[in-house]
């Protein structure tokens, strides 16, 4: 009778891990990057074009930073420090210039405010002015300014393609005159035809001097002192 055929080997398995060949590990998952955000300079009186901001930046891939004034509690930072925070996290301003962002000095102090905090920090700051009536409030500190019609559709189609640039590192070199344009917002007034106050030279003096134009705004309540100091014209390039 032929023996009993024997039983398969079996290897013990420390000895097959260490002659298999090791697995390769998965590609990392790449996390999604966060969207660019932008702070939205603006009155609180002026909901309605800031609601259709809002949902123009939600809808170009911008996380819009919106920022209104309620009474603070006993155990939150103050309104200055917030607002601060808020600039240093986004990428970009954008300063809607209407009549109502200046019909008090209190909305005006903060609007000056934010530029300085705009300067200071080197983040893009984009001016939209509304047309109509010259609004009298040069912005020292600028990236782009323009002209538009709230009402009209074509106007705010301007506006997103100026943020829609922005988003994809499109920003203006304002060093070109032939990009902005100097278009005199009114006729001169006596203090505006004086000469404009020397600024020291460099980094640290031209910080220096933004120092000064703010403090000298918050003194007078006007922010054409900061245009006289730095004798800076307003800049507009879209038409």
């Amino acid at each position: 009778m032929p023996d009993p055929k024997p039983p398969p080997k079996v290897f013990p398995s420390s000895l097959l891990a260490r002659t298999s060949a090791p697995s390769p590990a998965p590609p990392p998952v790449p996390l999604p990057k966060p969207p660019p955000k932008a702070f939205i300079s603006h009155s609180k009186q002026d909901a309605a074009l800031t609601k259709n901001v809002e949902l123009m930046l939600q809808n170009i891939g911008v996380e819009p930073v919106i920022m209104e004034y309620s009474p603070p509690a006993a155990e939150a930072a103050p309104p200055w420090r917030r607002i601060r925070d808020a600039v240093t996290t986004s990428d970009a301003v954008l300063l809607f210039k209407t009549e109502n962002a200046i019909v008090t000095d209190y909305t005006r102090s903060w609007i000056v405010y934010e530029v300085g905090l705009a300067a200071a920090m080197n983040r893009p700051l984009y001016v939209f002015e509304r047309k109509g009536t010259p609004i009298h409030f040069p912005i020292p500190y600028v990236t782009d300014y323009m002209l538009f019609e709230q009402e009209k559709i074509g106007d705010f189609l301007k506006v997103r393609r100026v943020v829609k640039e922005w988003r994809e590192g499109k920003v203006p070199d304002v060093a070109k005159p032939s990009i902005l344009t100097t278009i005199p917002a009114t006729t001169p007034t006596p203090a505006e035809s004086t000469p404009p106050a020397p600024t020291p030279q460099g980094p640290v003096g031209w910080l220096a001097a933004l120092i000064v134009g703010l403090a000298l705004a918050a003194v007078f309540g006007e922010a054409e002192a900061l245009g006289v100091w730095f004798g800076l014209p307003v800049l507009r390039r879209h038409p």
